[in-house]
């Protein structure tokens, strides 16, 4: 998978679709409404890709991005060079603890389902407060080598047990938001 996204880059791609255009404009107007509504400070993003979206986010603090294509993390070191609230990690274990963690448009293309697992529970474990996932919700055949949708709200309900699914924003064509917040437990 991590070829894949590294060969695409490189060739002169990007982060697809769903991170221009209108696409990109809904999902930046939900984020930065979470964002205000939330008082979310922290961003800690799970698969960051060519930047183009991270552009359109704003009143944060501090953003963390994180992607599997080394290549596309030092483009986006340069092109956010002048931004002193955004650092860029080439391993998803450094990536801190943050209020949001995101998930945009990545879970689908986890086809390994090791490495499925293993992404969520970091996207799960080092949240703060919530987690935003952008994705199908469905279990679908492979179309090809890089996509393979899973009902991955099932999984999280079977095996994430500090969070639960507080919102769904429907983005059209199977895509859709799911926020988490974590449960607060009461020490009466």
């Amino acid at each position: 998978m991590n070829d894949y996204w590294e060969n695409r880059y490189k060739s002169g791609g990007n982060s697809g679709p769903g991170s221009y255009n209108e696409s990109a404009t809904f999902k930046a107007t939900t984020i930065n409404n979470y964002i205000n509504k939330l008082n979310i400070k922290t961003i800690s993003d799970y698969g960051c890709g060519d930047g183009n979206q991270i552009g359109l986010l704003s009143d944060y603090e501090l953003y963390h991005g994180y992607d599997v294509s080394n290549f596309i993390i030092d483009k986006n070191v340069a092109t956010f060079a002048n931004k002193n609230n955004m650092f860029f990690y080439k391993n998803i274990n450094d990536l801190p603890d943050s209020d949001l963690n995101m998930s945009l448009d990545v879970i689908y293309h986890l086809s390994e389902f090791s490495d499925y697992v293993d992404y969520l529970i970091n996207l799960f474990n080092k949240s703060k407060k919530y987690v935003l996932i952008f994705s199908t919700d469905e279990d679908r055949e492979y179309t090809n080598d890089h996509f393979c949708s899973r009902k991955f709200t099932v999984w999280i309900e079977k095996n994430i047990s500090d969070f639960e699914l507080v919102e769904v924003i429907e983005g059209g064509s199977g895509v859709n938001f799911y926020l988490y917040e974590k449960i607060t437990k009461n020490n009466n």
